[in-house]
């Protein structure tokens, strides 16, 4: 008994609400409890409820820009990124999915994309135009503005100049949602 009262571990999403106090806006279903042919539905219908809730905690409106990001390494904020975006294109959304993390871009990996020739980086400093770092998806219906890895550095000097700010809003006009992946917050300041 006070083993288990002394036991403040974490285990389902109704110990967090509990602990923390902060609502819970939905949960992924871990391919470890789901046959493989079953899990891209059960996916889909948990981004689904993510999407919902997202709503109904933001008064009824899912906000224009989403920022993901999770503590640190593995904790699967891409995974998470992809799926929001996908969820929210599928929707009939127009959504553009942006790799922000300026250190360890994965986006353009994972969905395969061809030789990212322009990036985030690269629209932020001034060397490409935003259309040209553009990727279309139509299979997933939406936009990718990927990222390569470079000028790390001189990107990371941009990030916190008002000129960000500025091209996200001016980039943010022409969509319903923009979903930002960012590094994780205990890496890096960058998010």
């Amino acid at each position: 008994f006070l083993r288990d009262k002394a036991d403040r571990s974490l285990r389902t999403p109704d110990d967090i609400i509990r602990r923390i106090g902060i609502p819970m806006i939905g949960t992924t279903t871990s391919s470890a409890h789901i046959d493989r042919e079953s899990l891209p539905e059960y996916v889909a219908n948990d981004y689904q409820t993510i999407r919902a809730n997202l709503g109904l905690i933001s008064g009824g409106e899912i906000p224009k820009k989403l920022v993901v990001t999770s503590a640190a390494m593995g904790d699967g904020k891409t995974t998470f990124a992809i799926n929001l975006a996908t969820s929210l294109a599928k929707a009939g959304d127009r959504v553009l999915l942006i790799d922000g993390d300026i250190r360890k871009p994965d986006i353009g990996r994972i969905l395969h994309l061809p030789d990212i020739r322009w990036g985030l980086a690269d629209v932020l400093l001034g060397l490409s135009e935003f259309q040209e770092a553009l990727y279309s998806m139509p299979q997933h219906g939406l936009e990718v503005l990927a990222n390569d890895g470079r000028n790390v550095s001189r990107t990371i000097d941009v990030l916190g100049k008002p000129q960000t700010a500025e091209c996200l809003n001016a980039i943010c006009q022409n969509y319903d949602h923009i979903v930002i992946d960012t590094s994780p917050v205990l890496s890096s300041p960058d998010a």
